[in-house]
């Protein structure tokens, strides 16, 4: 990790296009940071980000427990295969 000193009204650049200013700081409520991104780039505080993950990771979860499903019932039974995503899909159910 890279820490940096900045006084207030400085900047810091992530690339050519990001670009970190401190605006204040503030005892109680600590350091103001504006952050000049492109629409591209998400930004988000900590909290955020970890909701927004858990929530992506909860729904890949039911994806992909319907993606090994129809991939198991489409393959051969009798197949190596088959029964290798059967036991796959019948973890996933566990853990749900």
């Amino acid at each position: 990790m890279l820490i940096l000193k900045r006084k207030v009204g400085e900047a810091i650049y992530i690339g050519d296009d990001i670009r970190l200013v401190l605006t204040g700081v503030d005892k109680l409520r600590g350091a103001h940071i504006g952050i000049d991104a492109p629409i591209s780039v998400a930004v988000h505080r900590k909290e955020i980000y970890d909701l927004i993950k858990q929530e992506n990771l909860a729904a890949n979860k039911g994806s992909s427990l319907e993606w090994l499903q129809a991939f198991s019932d489409a393959s051969d039974e009798g197949s190596s295969s088959g029964s290798f995503f059967q036991s796959l899909l019948s973890k996933g159910k566990q853990d749900v």
